[in-house]
């Protein structure tokens, strides 16, 4: 019992730990700004709200930190984003820590340093969901 109770207090600090989280939202344009340098326009699923995001790659920043982001998961994640406007469905947009960071949460304006691809894994729907970071360490 008591390695049952120890294995679900991991799990669950695991997931904790992770930070990460999804939502259903569909995308209305990505526009590229210069090289590694884009806007993500988005609708969520659940509120209706319309969302920005300025999108970008910080290698600096994730050198010594976290150096699983790279400029080429941000660029594979941009061809994602690419592919999944194109589609024209409802896809799942996911963000760590805290999302992204604001810039004028008002007009519900953000911006992302770090681009990311994770399977959830989902049948139902398409399984790979880009992740934004933000000052991510």
């Amino acid at each position: 019992m008591k390695i049952l109770i120890i294995v679900t207090l991991l799990v669950l600090n695991l997931s904790a730990f992770a930070g990460g989280t999804s939502e259903d939202v569909r995308l209305i344009s990505l526009t590229k700004k210069k090289q590694h340098e884009h806007t993500l326009v988005y609708k969520s699923v659940a509120s209706g709200e319309i969302y920005t995001i300025e999108l970008s790659y910080s290698g600096l920043s994730y050198f010594f930190k976290a150096r699983f982001l790279t400029q080429e998961r941000y660029d594979v994640s941009i061809s994602l984003l690419t592919q999944q406007l194109v589609q024209d469905k409802i896809v799942r947009l996911g963000w760590f820590g805290g999302g992204p960071c604001p810039i004028d949460e008002d007009k519900n304006i953000y911006r992302s340093d770090a681009l990311e691809i994770y399977n959830e894994g989902d049948s139902k729907k398409e399984p790979n969901v880009v992740y934004a970071f933000c000052e991510y360490s």
